[in-house]
């Protein structure tokens, strides 16, 4: 299992933007991403809600890579908020 926790500005609650995902992928997990082992992504307990574009941006280099099958079954999203749980659940399947 590899872990990776994200880190916002902490007076975002909100994240939205195709764009912006791809910025966090860039400097958040492109070099931390390990596809031979499952990768939980952790957004802090600040972010109450993430759009279904960020999410899209975020994941368009590895599914572009590897596809979205090996990506949903080796990128797991994760948050403590139990709301925001279920919608990265049912985002990240777009």
């Amino acid at each position: 299992m590899n872990k990776i926790t994200l880190t916002f500005d902490r007076t975002l609650s909100h994240i939205a933007g195709n764009l912006y995902g791809q910025e966090v992928y860039k400097k958040q997990l492109e070099n931390k991403i390990s596809i031979d082992q499952v990768n939980e992504i952790w957004f802090p307990d600040q972010i109450k809600g993430v759009s279904i574009s960020f999410i899209q941006g975020m994941i368009k280099d590895l599914v572009n890579m590897y596809g979205k099958d090996t990506v949903l079954r080796k990128i797991s999203l994760k948050s403590n908020n139990a709301y925001l749980q279920k919608r990265l659940e049912r985002n990240i399947r777009f």
